[in-house]
């Protein structure tokens, strides 16, 4: 019985960890981005740094 728990509780914390690093990702991913978007367009390109924002949470 202790060992069917401990493997449940393993492997909700992996799914968690793996969902968090898909987050993490997302979000390095998404800052690249962004650094890049500036270096390109400029700071004054608000709407496609916000559409360059949407498309890397989704």
């Amino acid at each position: 019985m202790y060992s069917s728990m401990t493997q449940g509780r393993d492997e909700h914390v992996g799914k968690r960890a793996e969902t968090r690093r898909d987050e993490d990702l997302r979000y390095i991913v998404g800052l690249l981005l962004r650094e890049q978007l500036i270096k390109v367009v400029g700071k004054r390109c608000h709407k496609a740094f916000q559409t360059l924002k949407k498309k890397s949470c989704s």
